[in-house]
């Protein structure tokens, strides 16, 4: 698997983007299918790593997705 992460930064951390992509992880199949069926996508290990880190850190994510092009899982979410 391949994989990055960015952000798009705003005039705060209320307005910054962060997304992280992976290409081809072990998930794919069962997320691109999860999400072609509109269930809620469980197998989103990404998202529920950071939204831990980020509330040890004393942050909440908000405007959290997931959402699959393609061979790539791609998160996306801010802080707040």
């Amino acid at each position: 698997w391949e994989g990055g992460a960015s952000l798009v930064q705003g005039s705060s951390i209320k307005d910054t983007q962060f997304s992280i992509i992976f290409t081809s992880p072990a998930t794919l199949w069962s997320g691109q299918s999860l999400a072609a069926k509109k269930d809620v996508v469980t197998n989103d290990f990404a998202l529920k790593t950071v939204k831990a880190m980020a509330t040890r850190a004393g942050y909440k994510v908000v405007n959290d997705s997931v959402k699959y092009k393609g061979n790539q899982e791609i998160t996306t979410f801010s802080v707040v």
